[in-house]
């Protein structure tokens, strides 16, 4: 039995240990600053200086001093009505606008954001789009440009109030790149697009699927030129996309869940997962924007999208029923903006999941437990045998000789048990050469031995 105890610590010993070495090779965890609790249902973020905007279903558009990240403030808000729309910021002349599409709300609302405490509602352009989904804002010779998908239409190219060109393309979600005047689109039966930004026309396609969700995909690009796409269950898409408009997949991370938003940031990309919360992921080293699974943050609730603000040291996450009831909440990110992931294996060969590792580390965590456990239940059955053995052995000391109950103690192991014949002056002796004539002469015993003993001695008489 201590063997066995034995054996099943050190398996224990080693249990732990494993789990210790797999915990310390998965993700970190990211430190949330704060939250800010809003009526209803946030659906998108923006941020702009030291201020967030974020668009929810309650209320409207509610705007956010989050200049000191650990304690944001609602400074403004404006009533318009919601139903899960899009935002993003385009600053003309020196004015902030936000432009905001609305789910089954015909157009794009554009509000005048210049001064955060008292927003106003500028116009509303493509009155014609009656479902509109995603939307980019960029300048074309000096010309604001706004790009929006709408779900019966399709893309629409919009000069202020003139529709400029329009295309088939159901986009669920939209990047425009600056660099190459191209637009990048996620198609919901076409898969990744590239599109030239004046024309509308198609330059490239990759097939892929996004699980027929029609809201919340997201495409960014870094300063490199690498295109960051979320796909839902398809996790994170990583392409390089040529000057000859040729597509190159270079690497997928699939997270288990469902990825939605999406911030990139030097050497860092955001993304939102529906189930997981955020997750932070790190370029690798030579890894031509290939990516690792450095940090995340888990939010319970439907985590939707992110942006990044005050200098790309906080994240913005928007979340629907949070543990904290919270819409926004900020998670601070800056040690990781130029963080680069050395990885030593083949950059050709998928960066394992932090997922899988992390499953892992609970796996044999719950092992472990369950093996303590078992040591502990053998210990304590151990325990109790020989409590048992001690009770029965002292119950039948109340029947065996003075003698006898001398020739076992459980109270001191170290000593040893005397012979069967006992000593001369303790014990009957029998002398064996007259066995058959009968019992020879009995040596001299004490009067206590003899009352003990009388039926004993009755018998052996009897038989002789």
């Amino acid at each position: 039995m201590k063997n066995l105890t034995k054996k099943f610590k050190n398996s224990a010993t080693w249990i732990l240990l494993l789990t210790l070495v797999a915990m310390c090779n998965c993700e970190e965890s990211l430190a949330r600053l704060s939250g800010v609790e809003f009526p209803g249902y946030a659906s998108d973020v923006a941020s702009s200086g030291y201020f967030a905007y974020v668009l929810e279903d309650g209320y409207g558009l509610w705007a956010v001093d989050i200049k000191d990240s650990t304690r944001p403030k609602i400074v403004g808000k404006i009533k318009i009505k919601n139903t899960g729309g899009r935002i993003v910021t385009n600053v003309q002349d020196n004015s902030l606008f936000l432009y905001i599409t609305r789910r089954k709300i015909p157009g794009v609302l554009i509000v005048n954001a210049t001064n955060p405490l008292k927003m106003t509602i500028h116009e509303t352009i493509g009155t014609n789009l009656t479902d509109p989904l995603s939307l980019t804002v960029f300048k074309q010779q000096d010309e604001t440009i706004v790009a929006v998908s709408d779900i019966i239409s399709g893309l629409s190219l919009l000069g202020g109030t003139t529709v400029l060109n329009t295309n088939s393309t159901v986009s669920v979600g939209m990047t425009h790149d600056k660099t190459t005047n191209r637009i990048y689109t996620a198609d919901l039966t076409k898969g990744f697009m590239v599109l030239d930004a004046l024309s509308l026309n198609t330059l490239a396609t990759q097939r892929m699927s996004f699980h027929n969700h029609i809201t919340g995909y997201s495409i960014s690009t870094d300063s490199k030129g690498t295109v960051y796409m979320t796909t839902g269950q398809g996790g994170l898409s990583v392409f390089r996309v040529t000057t000859e408009n040729k597509i190159r997949e270079i690497h997928n991370v699939t997270t288990k869940g469902s990825t939605r938003g999406l911030a990139v940031a030097g050497n860092m990309v955001l993304v939102t997962d529906r189930y997981k919360g955020l997750l932070l992921f790190s370029q690798i080293e030579g890894g031509e924007g290939a990516v690792h699974h450095t940090a995340s943050y888990k939010i319970s609730g439907n985590t939707v999208q992110t942006a990044l603000c005050c200098g790309n040291k906080v994240a913005l996450v928007v979340s629907q029923t949070s543990e904290h009831h919270e819409g926004l909440i900020l998670v601070d990110v800056k040690k990781f903006v130029n963080f680069t992931h050395k990885d030593n294996s083949n950059n050709d060969t998928p960066t394992p999941s932090s997922s899988s590792i992390s499953v892992l580390s609970v796996t044999l965590l719950i092992l472990a437990c369950f093996l303590i456990l078992g040591v502990t239940l053998l210990v304590r059955a151990n325990r109790g045998l020989a409590k048992r053995e001690m009770e029965e052995g002292a119950a039948g000391d109340e029947d065996m000789p003075s003698g006898g109950a001398e020739r076992f103690s459980f109270s001191d192991p170290g000593c040893e048990e005397k012979d069967d014949a006992g000593s001369a002056d303790e014990y009957t002796t029998v002398d064996l050469n007259q066995t058959a004539q009968g019992i020879g002469p009995i040596s001299p015993r004490s009067p206590q031995a003899d009352d003990d003993d009388d039926d004993d001695n009755d018998t052996v008489q009897a038989q002789s």
